[in-house]
């Protein structure tokens, strides 16, 4: 059995001087990684997994992928991995790394330097640069079965591609679902945890040189009391040093009144 979730990568809620409507991103989550993955936990959708290459290779970037794994994961039924807000594109901290991005360096060893951000153009002037295109026209998807590197007039190819429901761009590999615009709501069907088959379900949706371990709702449950642990420090820890700063300037005004009155 799934369940439905709406899902919207980006929604536009301004305007500009002439009227058209702007792209705004969704609002950051500042949350702790432990809370947003209690919150998926609980939710009949999320998921905690362990995915790792085939070839036992390990990626510099594995640990970036690790932390996105730990705040969990939802699988829709066409295949694409959701992860946690944080990462999706306009979501996260300055310093947090696109899931898709991580997924493709991880498994499917894209660099950095393959994601030129020169506008580069061919002979005939086409628009060349590597750009991350998803198959399935979710930018939010990090499924490494969905992300390609390709040249720019490919992925803008992609655009308004499966008018009747089938891929009609002519680009290959074949476009996995209809075009949206990201500014459009659209609702998927997710994965249960208890859904029958899952780890089967999970497995056809993975790479051929990708495995996937489904792990226990409470498998971070240690790390997500040590993180408690440590927030509830830091909030005494504040609230300490403010008393102690309010005493001491309350001290220092006490002392500037008796100098005035001498």
């Amino acid at each position: 059995m799934a369940n439905v979730l709406e899902l919207v990568t980006f929604k536009a809620t301004k305007r500009n001087n002439d009227g058209d409507e702007k792209q705004d991103s969704p609002r950051k989550d500042k949350r702790a990684a432990h809370e947003i993955r209690q919150e998926m936990m609980e939710s009949r959708f999320g998921h905690l997994v362990q995915m790792s290459r085939k070839d036992g290779f390990v990626h510099p970037h594995m640990t970036a992928w690790r932390k996105i794994e730990g705040h969990g994961l939802t699988f829709t039924d066409t295949g694409c991995i959701i992860p946690a807000k944080q990462f999706w594109p306009g979501c996260g901290h300055r310093h947090t790394k696109l899931a898709s991005l991580v997924s493709a360096q991880v498994f499917n060893n894209v660099k950095a330097e393959d994601l030129d951000k020169s506008q580069l153009k061919d002979e005939l002037g086409w628009p060349c640069t590597p750009q991350l295109s998803h198959l399935c026209h979710t930018s939010v998807c990090c499924n490494p079965k969905h992300v390609v590197v390709e040249p720019q007039w490919r992925n803008l190819k992609r655009n308004y591609c499966g008018r009747e429901g089938q891929c009609d761009c002519g680009v290959q590999p074949n476009c996995l679902a209809r075009y949206r615009a990201s500014n459009v709501a659209f609702t998927v069907s997710c994965l249960n945890q208890d859904a029958p088959d899952l780890k089967k379900t999970l497995v056809s949706m993975m790479p051929e040189h990708v495995d996937i371990k489904i792990l226990p709702r409470d498998a971070l449950r240690k790390e997500d009391k040590k993180a408690e642990n440590r927030k509830r420090r830091r909030t005494a820890t504040r609230h300490h040093n403010a008393q102690r700063r309010r005493k001491q300037q309350k001290a220092a005004g006490g002392v500037q009144g008796e100098e005035a009155k001498d």
